[in-house]
């Protein structure tokens, strides 16, 4: 069984398992439940998407010429992570490659999650690093499920920092689907409504904002912030099987396109790592209240 880790810093508590490094709950420091609770119609909290987001075609990976199966959103949220640091306030979680590992993504790797609370805000640190002797190829995503609705019933509304025009894409089958469609930031502005996610996640592929306000009606809400991530997709569970979540997801990435067949390092969108070479990516996560009238 995976172990659970507790991080607080006298405001906020996080708790975070070592299976897929995935945190489990979130609390505001009134107590308010930030984070959706697992359990069906989706059973996750907020997984970690490694070395792909979404599907490949064939639900494989071909590098070198050779193909490699490869499951939905990689391999980091099904993989129990080793827990080399732990205080009250910070966890640091490492996944390395193993014979497990390679039977999918042919790379000698490591991949660092480190988890710190203070001052109100959580900040997640993701360090990839490739050990081996060639050109490594990934994408990473953060696909962390809020409750929604977060505290009372009513519009919620996600703020961004910036104005973002560009289109947004769609997933077919969780393949990328090339018609683009228009964007649905009004004045930085997207109304969440269930409508909006009738034919899947809202894929925005390269936003200029690097900061967000999820909030509620009754002034609960949180921030995000983000660095080395160039997209965000926000997306609930279908018509057919609804939620009371809503996931804002940061990628350095995005799904394959479903015609594609190359290898990976061509995936399009896909980070490619020198030998010995490391990135980092961050997400902070402050949650707040607003006192309403």
């Amino acid at each position: 069984m995976a172990d659970e880790v507790v991080l607080r810093d006298g405001t906020i508590r996080l708790a975070v398992s070592s299976h897929g490094a995935e945190p489990q709950s979130l609390r505001a420091p009134d107590g308010t439940e930030l984070l959706w609770g697992g359990g069906a119609p989706w059973k996750r909290h907020a997984p970690v998407l490694f070395p792909i987001i979404c599907r490949v075609p064939e639900d494989s990976v071909v590098v070198a010429g050779d193909r490699y199966p490869m499951p939905q959103h990689g391999l980091a949220r099904d993989h129990d992570f080793q827990v080399i640091e732990v205080g009250g306030d910070r966890a640091t979680y490492v996944l390395r490659t193993d014979s497990t590992t390679l039977d999918h993504y042919p790379y000698d790797f490591t991949l660092a999650v480190a988890y710190t609370v203070a001052d109100g805000t959580v900040t997640i640190t993701y360090d990839v690093e490739n050990n081996g002797p060639s050109e490594m190829p990934y994408s990473l995503g953060w696909h962390p499920a809020f409750r929604w609705p977060l505290g009372e019933e009513g519009e919620h509304v996600i703020t961004f920092d910036e104005r973002e025009p560009a289109p947004f894409r769609r997933v077919a089958d969780n393949l990328l689907a090339p018609q683009e469609h228009e964007s649905v930031v009004i004045d930085r502005r997207l109304v969440v409504r269930r409508e909006l996610f009738d034919d899947g996640a809202v894929i925005m592929t390269d936003v200029r904002s690097r900061g967000l306000e999820y909030r509620s009606p009754d002034g609960h809400g949180l921030r995000m912030e983000w660095e080395g991530f160039g997209g965000i997709t926000v997306w609930t569970t279908g018509p057919d099987k609804p939620g009371d979540l809503l996931c804002i997801e940061p990628w350095a990435g995005s799904p394959a396109p479903a015609d594609f067949s190359g290898e990976l390092v061509d995936h399009p969108g896909t980070a490619v790592l020198a030998p010995g070479a490391r990135a980092r990516h961050v997400v902070r996560v402050t949650p707040f209240r607003v006192e309403t009238d």
